[in-house]
C-alpha cells in the first residue's frame, strides 16, 4: 500500500500510502521502508488534517445544532415529575468517572470492546500522523473538512435522486467472506482485486461519483500543490488509490512517476521506538465560560453534547491528537448544601464510589486540598495498561471531574503534572448581596454571589437555569430554579401548573414531609408557598410562582431555629423586566422575511444551503417519484437561550394551483378559530402592512390564568406567516417581543401568484403541456384544484381526451368525475347532473368510473342529483369490487336524511343484493330512527326484511353456540377471558329490530322474533333488542332486565343505554347502587368478561374540574394466582342514591399492591395520575409509565 512519487520536478521522493481507518493489527503490518519513508519527507498528512479535526467537527456540530434549533417545529415542552426535583447526584457521579467519550474514542482510538485484544493503540490514520509528528515532520491534510461534509451530503442527495440503483453482485458470496476478502487483498497490496471488490459492492454509482473520484480529485490536485513545497508522506482510505480515476493515475496524468514499494516484513522494534516517543506540547490557560475553573492545557476546551451525565453542569474535552492523550472536565451537580448535606458528606460518599467507577485498578489515592475545596487525586492503570489520572473536587454546589488519559504511561509524564497543578477553583465571598441576572428577570438576595449554572439533561428535555448560594454561618443554603415551557396548544389553570411544580419538588428524596401549603401572590403573578421538613431535621422553605411560559421555584433550607434568615431570602425575591441588546434587523433569505431583532441567528450559510436542497420540489420529486403537492411548513425560531421568551414563525407556501374565491373564505380556513374553542379569543385584529400584505392578529386568553397566545397571521402573495409566543397579562411586553412583531415584513418582492387569483388555466396549461414532468405534477394536483361551473366544460373536454391505455387513466379520469361533484351552483347543478348522467351512461362496461358518478350525486346534496342518483342506482346500480366501494358511497347518503328521504322505499328493491343489503338496511334504520320514514312507507318490503332479519339471527345463533363453546373450554382451564365484541353483529341484528318494531303487535312473526333475540346468549343482543322494546313501548319483562344487570360485565352497558333513552327506571334496584356499577364500569374499562375476584377497598369523595362525586377503590386479581392489583371507578354522583355509567376516572392499573407500603398512599398515587388526565399540561407528567395526567383538588 505504500507507493513512492517521483519526476515531476521532484528534489527526494515523495510517499502516498493507503490506508484502513481501523484500529485492527491486520493493518499494522508495517516495514522499515514505511518509517524511513515518513523519516526522509517533511509533511505527513492524511485527508484531513488531525491538527485542525477537533475544531471542525466541533465547529460543524455547533452550527448544526443552531439551524435545527431555528428550523424546528413548535415545541410542545411539558413538566415532567424530574423538572424541579432534587435528584440525588450518585448516578451522575458515577457515569462521570466512568464514561469514555464516544467523540474521543473516534478521534483518538477507534477501538471496540470485543476486539480490544486484537487492536493497536489507535487507528492506522492517526499512527501514521502521530509517527510523523513524533519524527518532528509538518502536519498537513489533503482534503478541507467543510468541503468533504459538503461533497459527501451532495452524494447522498444523488443517491436519493438516482433511478437506476445498483444491487450489489456478489456472485452468492456473503458480505462476509467479501470483507475478508477485501482485508486479505489489504494485506497483500492488490490494489486491482480492491478496486474490483469496491465495485462489486457499490450499490450507488451517483453517490460514488462524488464520494470517491471527486475526492480524488481534490486529493489528488491537494498533493500536487503540496509536492511543488515540501515532500510529503500522505495516507488516504485504500479505496481511493486504485482504477482510472484512482489518485494513482491522476497523480500520473499531472506527470508524477508512482512506484510500489514493498513491506515485506513488520518492523516491530521500530514502532516500539516511536511509540514511546513523545510529541513536545505547549500549555496555555483556559476557562470555562463562567470563570469559576481555569487550568492550563495544550488546547482549548470543547463543550461535549455527547455525555451522559443527566444532572450535568457541562462536561468539556480536549483531544491531544499528536500524542493521543486527552483531557476532561466534567461539572456533576450534587445541591449538596441544598439537600442538607456539606462538603464532608459528599467527600465521603465519592470515596465510596471509587473503587467500583474508575476504570481498572487504583494505583494511588491522595486527599487533596484545592482553593479551599477538599477532593482526591487518582492515578489508575486500565485493563489495557494505559495510566489514567483524576483530580476529584467537591464544592458546595457540584463536584468537579478532572481527567486525563493516554496511551501506556504518558499521563505519568510532566504533562500531566502541569495540567492537574494548574487547576484553580474560584471562591465566593461570604456576604450578602443583592443580585440580578445580566438579562433581567428577577432579583433577590442572596448570602453570597451565586453559583450559576445551566442543566440540560433532564428528562423534560428542558434548559433549568439554577442559581444556587449558602451561608455556611448559619447553615442556610438557597437557590432559585427557572424554567420556561413553550407550548401553544392550550393554556392551563395556573393554580394546576403550580400544583404540578409541587407535586415535582415533593418527590425530592430529601424531603420527610409537607408542612404548610399555602396559594399567595408574587408581584401580582399566581404562586405558591411551600414548607417542607427534611429527613435530616432542617426545614425547606419554598416559594413557586407563574409567570406566562415560566416557572420559578425559590427555595431556602437550613435548621429549624434558621427560618428568619430563610424568610429574608424569600421574601427579597421580585420579578423583574427581561432585558435585552439593542434590536438590528435580520434577512432571512430562505423563508423571504425581515425583522429586527436583538436575537440574531448565526446560520452556516453552506448548512442554509443544503438544506433548502433536500426541501426543494425538484429533489423531492427526483428522490421519492413526486413531491408533495403541499409544500411542507417551514418554521423560524427566534428563542432566547437567557430569558426563555420564544417567537416562533411558521411559513407555509401555498401550492402552485390553490386558489380562494374571496378573502372571508380563506381567512376563516387560515384562522381556525375552532382551534381555541377551549380558551377565549379576546381580540381580533385586522392588519394591513405595507406591499400587499393583510393579515390578522389574535390574541387568546382563558379563565384562571394570566397567560396568553398572542397569534400574528400575515398573507403575502402565495405565503402566509403566522408569528406565536406566549406571555402573560399582567407584566409588560418585552422589548423583544414588541418589536419583533412589529417590525416582521415579508419580503417586498413578489413572491408569487396571490391566492385569490384564479389558477385553472395555469392547470390546464400544465397538463396539456408537452413536459412530461409538469403534466405528472398537474395529473396528481386535480383533487387540489379548485373548478368553478365555469369550467365543467374543461373538465369534460379533459375526460373526453382521456384515452385507454394512458398512463394513470383510471385515477386521473376519476379524479375528474369526483371534482364534478363539488359544482353545485343552483345556476349550473342541472346540466352538472346531465353530464354525470352522461358519463354514467358512457361508462356502463365498468363500473370503477359508475362509483364515482354515484359519489359525485350524492356530494352535491341537491334535489337533482339524489333523484338522478336514485334513477341511475335502480336503472344499472354498479357491482362493487370490495366493501370499501359501497361504503364510500353510503356515508355520503347518511350526510344528509333529508334528501335520502327521496331514495326510498324503492332503494330497498337494492336490498336483495349482497353488496347493497347492509348499507341499504342500515340507512332506512337511521331514516325511521330520526323520523324521516314510516313504517307504513316501507311496509310492502317487509315479507324481504323479515326474511333476511331471520338469517341474520340464525347467523347469530352460531355465534352464542361458539361462545358458549369457548367458555366452556376456559372454565375448564380455569381461565378468564376478555370480553367477546360482538358490536357489528349486534348493530345488524338491531338495524333489522328498528325496522320490524313497527310490526309487533299486529304480527305474530315478529313478537316471536323478538323473543328469540330477548333469549340471545349475547347480552348485547338482549340490551340491545330490550332498548327497541322499551323505546317503542312494548313490554320487557322485569326478569331480562335483572339478568342483564346481574352481569358485572354489561351492567354498565346497560345503564349508559338506560342514560340515553332517560329511562334509568329500569335499572332494577338490587343492582342500582353505586359499588356494584362502579365495579362494572371497571371491569367494562379493562374488557374482561369475568375475573377471578373484586373486592371494594374504599371509597373517596373528590371534586374533579367542577364535579364532585365519589371514586372506588377496588383490588381484583384476574387469575386467582396473581397478585392484587388496584382498580379505581368514578365519578359516581355526590347523591349515593343515584348511579352514573361514567367514566372519567376509571383505570385498571395493573399496578400490584405493594403490602409493606401504605394502601392509602398506593391508592391516592394511582388517583392523581388518573386524575391528572383531566388537564393537557400535565400529559407527560408522571415518567414511570406512559400516562397521560392532570389535576386535583380535594
Amino acid at each position: 500500500m505504500l507507493w513512492e512519487i517521483t519526476g515531476n520536478g521532484l528534489k527526494k521522493p515523495s510517499y502516498l500510502f493507503g490506508t484502513m481507518h481501523v484500529s485492527s493489527k491486520m493493518v499494522f503490518h508495517l516495514s522499515d521502508s514505511f518509517y524511513h519513508a515518513i523519516q526522509s519527507c517533511d509533511m505527513v498528512a492524511l485527508e484531513l488534517n488531525p491538527t485542525y479535526w477537533q475544531r471542525d467537527m466541533m465547529k460543524m456540530e455547533g452550527a448544526q445544532r443552531r439551524l435545527a434549533d431555528y428550523v424546528s417545529k413548535i415545541p410542545s415542552n411539558y413538566l415532567r415529575e424530574s423538572s424541579f426535583r432534587l435528584n440525588r447526584y450518585e448516578d451522575n457521579l458515577k457515569a462521570a468517572l466512568t464514561e469514555d467519550p464516544t467523540q474521543i474514542n473516534g478521534l483518538l482510538y477507534r477501538t471496540q470492546q470485543s476486539q480490544a485484544d486484537y487492536e493497536e493503540s489507535t487507528y492506522l490514520d492517526l499512527y501514521i500522523y502521530q509517527t510523523g509528528r513524533k519524527l518532528g515532520k509538518m502536519p498537513g491534510g489533503v482534503e478541507d473538512y467543510y468541503e468533504t461534509e459538503k461533497i459527501v451530503f451532495e452524494g447522498y442527495q444523488d443517491m436519493a435522486k438516482e433511478k437506476n440503483k445498483k444491487r450489489p453482485d456478489t456472485d452468492g458470496e456473503s458480505m462476509g467472506n467479501i470483507q475478508k476478502k477485501i482485508q486479505e487483498a489489504y494485506r497483500r497490496g492488490d490494489l486491482d482485486m480492491l478496486d474490483s471488490l469496491e465495485q462489486l459492492t457499490t450499490t450507488s454509482v451517483a453517490f460514488n461519483e462524488k464520494f470517491l473520484y471527486k475526492r480524488n480529485e481534490i486529493q489528488a490536485n491537494s498533493m500536487d500543490s503540496i509536492l511543488r513545497k515540501n515532500s510529503l508522506f500522505v495516507g488516504v482510505g485504500a479505496a481511493h488509490l486504485p482504477g482510472t480515476r484512482g489518485v494513482i493515475e491522476l497523480l500520473r496524468k499531472k506527470g508524477y512517476r508512482l512506484r510500489p514499494v514493498m513491506m515485506q516484513d513488520r518492523d516491530a522494534s521500530r514502532k516500539d521506538a516511536i511509540d514511546k516517543m513523545k510529541v513536545p506540547v505547549t500549555f496555555s490557560a483556559v476557562a470555562t465560560d463562567d470563570g469559576t475553573i481555569s487550568m492550563r492545557l495544550p488546547g482549548p476546551l470543547y463543550k461535549r453534547s455527547d455525555t451522559y451525565v443527566s444532572m450535568v453542569n457541562g462536561s468539556w474535552q480536549y483531544a491531544d491528537m499528536d500524542n493521543g492523550a486527552y483531557y476532561m472536565l466534567t461539572r456533576v451537580k450534587t445541591h449538596a448544601a441544598m439537600n442538607g448535606e456539606n462538603s464532608k458528606d459528599v467527600v465521603k460518599k465519592i470515596d465510596s464510589l471509587l473503587y467500583e467507577n474508575i476504570p481498572g485498578r487504583i494505583l494511588k489515592k491522595t486527599a487533596i486540598t484545592r482553593n479551599g475545596y477538599t477532593g482526591f487525586d487518582i492515578t489508575n492503570r486500565t485493563r489495557r495498561g494505559d495510566l489514567q489520572r483524576y483530580n476529584i473536587i467537591v464544592t458546595p454546589f457540584e463536584v468537579l471531574v478532572f481527567k486525563m488519559s493516554g496511551n501506556d504511561d504518558y499521563v505519568d509524564g510532566e504533562e500531566a503534572n502541569t495540567f492537574f497543578s494548574s487547576i484553580q477553583v474560584a471562591r465566593q465571598e461570604k456576604n450578602w448581596v443583592q443580585f440580578q441576572p445580566v438579562f433581567g428577570d428577577f432579583s433577590v438576595q442572596f448570602p453570597q454571589q451565586p453559583v450559576i449554572s445551566k442543566s440540560n439533561g433532564l428528562t423534560d428535555g428542558l434548559v433549568r437555569w439554577e442559581y444556587e448560594a449558602e451561608d455556611s454561618a448559619t447553615h442556610t443554603a438557597c437557590m432559585v430554579w427557572k424554567k420556561t415551557l413553550v407550548n401553544y396548544n392550550f393554556l392551563e389553570e395556573d393554580t394546576f401548573d403550580l400544583s404540578l411544580l409541587e407535586e415535582s419538588l415533593k418527590k425530592s428524596e430529601c424531603i420527610s414531609k409537607p408542612v404548610k401549603r399555602e396559594h399567595v401572590l408574587q408581584d401580582g403573578y399566581a404562586a405558591m408557598d411551600l414548607t417542607y421538613e427534611l429527613k435530616n431535621g432542617n426545614l425547606l422553605q419554598a416559594r413557586a410562582i407563574l409567570r406566562g411560559p415560566h416557572y420559578y421555584l425559590i427555595a431556602a433550607t437550613g435548621p429549624k431555629k434558621s427560618t428568619a434568615t430563610l424568610a429574608k431570602y424569600l421574601s427579597s425575591f421580585r420579578l423583574q423586566p427581561f432585558q435585552y441588546a439593542a434590536s438590528t434587523a435580520y434577512t432571512d433569505t430562505l423563508f423571504h422575511f425581515t425583522v429586527n431583532t436583538p436575537l440574531k441567528p448565526v446560520l452556516d450559510p453552506t448548512l442554509v444551503q443544503m438544506m433548502n436542497q433536500m426541501s426543494n420540489e425538484s429533489f423531492l420529486e427526483a428522490a421519492y417519484g413526486q413531491a408533495s403537492y403541499w409544500p411542507a411548513e417551514r418554521y423560524a425560531g427566534f428563542k432566547s437561550d437567557s430569558t426563555g421568551e420564544a417567537v416562533i414563525v411558521k411559513i407555509q407556501k401555498y401550492p402552485k394551483y390553490f386558489f380562494r374565491k374571496d378573502t372571508a373564505s380563506f381567512w376563516k380556513e387560515e384562522l381556525n378559530e375552532k382551534y381555541f374553542k377551549d380558551e377565549v379569543i379576546v381580540s381580533k385584529t385586522a392588519l394591513s402592512l405595507p406591499n400587499n400584505c393583510s393579515g390578522y392578529q389574535l390574541v387568546i386568553q382563558d379563565t384562571n390564568t394570566a397567560r396568553r397566545i398572542i397569534r400574528r397571521h400575515l398573507l403575502k402573495d402565495n405565503y402566509t406567516f403566522v408569528l406565536t409566543t406566549l406571555l402573560d397579562t399582567l407584566g409588560p411586553q418585552s422589548s423583544f417581543v414588541g418589536e419583533f412583531f412589529n417590525s416582521f415584513r415579508p419580503d417586498q418582492q413578489v413572491l408569487g401568484p396571490s391566492v385569490f387569483a384564479n389558477r385553472v388555466d395555469t392547470f390546464f396549461a400544465d397538463y396539456y403541456s408537452k413536459d412530461t414532468s409538469l403534466r405528472k405534477k398537474a395529473a396528481a394536483a386535480i383533487s387540489n384544484v379548485y373548478f368553478g361551473v365555469a369550467d365543467t366544460g374543461k373538465i369534460m373536454e379533459a375526460i373526453g381526451k382521456l384515452q385507454y391505455g394512458d398512463k394513470n387513466y383510471f385515477d386521473v379520469k376519476n379524479r375528474f368525475i369526483n371534482e364534478l361533484g363539488f359544482l353545485k351552483d343552483s345556476c349550473c347543478v342541472d346540466n352538472v347532473v346531465n353530464l354525470l348522467e352522461r358519463l354514467y351512461n358512457q361508462t356502463a362496461d365498468t363500473s370503477y368510473f359508475q362509483d364515482e358518478v354515484l359519489m359525485a350525486l350524492a356530494r352535491m346534496k341537491t334535489k337533482s342529483s339524489y333523484s338522478k342518483l336514485k334513477e341511475l342506482l335502480l336503472q344499472d346500480p354498479p357491482v362493487f369490487d370490495d366493501d370499501y366501494d359501497d361504503n364510500s358511497l353510503f356515508p355520503h347518503l347518511n350526510d344528509s336524511l333529508a334528501l335520502s328521504r327521496s331514495l326510498f322505499p324503492e332503494l330497498l328493491q337494492l336490498a336483495s343484493l349482497e353488496d347493497y343489503k347492509a348499507p341499504v338496511v342500515s340507512l332506512l334504520r337511521d331514516m325511521v330512527d330520526s323520523g324521516y320514514i314510516a313504517a307504513k312507507d316501507y311496509e310492502a318490503y317487509y315479507s324481504k326484511l323479515y326474511f333476511d332479519a331471520k338469517i341474520e339471527l340464525k347467523r347469530q345463533q352460531g355465534r352464542d353456540e361458539r361462545t358458549l363453546e369457548q367458555q366452556s373450554k376456559e372454565d375448564e382451564n380455569d381461565e378468564n377471558m376478555r370480553g367477546v365484541n360482538n358490536e357489528l353483529s349486534s348493530s345488524e341484528l338491531a338495524n333489522y329490530a328498528v325496522l320490524l318494531a313497527p310490526f309487533y303487535n299486529n304480527n305474530n312473526a315478529v313478537h316471536r322474533y323478538f323473543d328469540r333475540l330477548l333469549q340471545s346468549k349475547d347480552p348485547e343482543v338482549q340490551g340491545q333488542a330490550a332498548m327497541i322494546m322499551l323505546k317503542n313501548g312494548y313490554a320487557v319483562p322485569d326478569s331480562l332486565w335483572k339478568s342483564l344487570a346481574a352481569r358485572d360485565s354489561y351492567r354498565a352497558r346497560l345503564l349508559k343505554l338506560l342514560e340515553k333513552a332517560k329511562r334509568t327506571d329500569k335499572m332494577p334496584a338490587a343492582y342500582k347502587t353505586q359499588e356494584l356499577v362502579a365495579r362494572a364500569v371497571l371491569m367494562h374499562e379493562g374488557g374482561y368478561e369475568k375475573l377471578d375476584s373484586i373486592v371494594l377497598l374504599s371509597a373517596k369523595q373528590l371534586r374533579v374540574k367542577n364535579k364532585e362525586g365519589w371514586v372506588y377503590f377496588f383490588k381484583y386479581r384476574i387469575k386467582k394466582e396473581d397478585d392484587w392489583k388496584l382498580g379505581i371507578s368514578g365519578l359516581q354522583p355526590l347523591n349515593k342514591k343515584e348511579v352514573s355509567s361514567g367514566d372519567e376516572l376509571v383505570k385498571m392499573t395493573n399496578r400490584k399492591i405493594k403490602p409493606k407500603d401504605e394502601l392509602q398512599e398506593q391508592l391516592q398515587t394511582e388517583l392523581k395520575k388518573l386524575i391528572y388526565d383531566q388537564h393537557p399540561s400535565a400529559r407527560s407528567f408522571f415518567e414511570d409509565e406512559n400516562n397521560n395526567v392532570g389535576s386535583y383538588q380535594d
